[in-house]
């Protein structure tokens, strides 16, 4: 079984315990805030980048800001075999995306893999 198979046979339970680190990636004053049991949880096996918020070229600067921020704690390579790996195969680790209080999809978890994604930086 693979590990999309494995994500759609989850249930709404066990599905909240996997969003429930990440949920807290956000104030309560945004829109991408809240607690795992206030959403509806599926596993989707393809969501297009273009739903999740913020234009290309956020994304570029929120990307190039962790870049800086690496090399300022002194780990600039940290995440160089993520990008090489990006760029030659899709990525088949679930990222965790909420929809928002106004309606855009927030990331919780899976804002490397989709920040260093191709299209996100175009």
């Amino acid at each position: 079984m693979n590990k999309r198979t494995c994500y759609e046979l989850l249930s709404q339970k066990q599905l909240c315990a996997i969003t429930r680190p990440y949920a807290d990636q956000y104030p309560r004053d945004h829109p991408g805030y809240g607690t795992p049991a206030m959403f509806r949880w599926t596993y989707q096996p393809a969501f297009p980048l273009d739903r999740i918020s913020g234009s290309s070229q956020e994304w570029q600067s929120w990307y190039a800001r962790e870049l800086q921020m690496w090399a300022e704690e002194g780990t600039p390579e940290r995440f160089d075999s993520l990008e090489s790996w990006e760029l030659s195969a899709p990525w088949e680790e679930p990222v965790i995306a909420v929809e928002g209080s106004d309606g855009q999809f927030y990331l919780w978890d899976g804002t490397i893999a989709s920040g260093s994604a191709t299209p996100m930086r175009r």
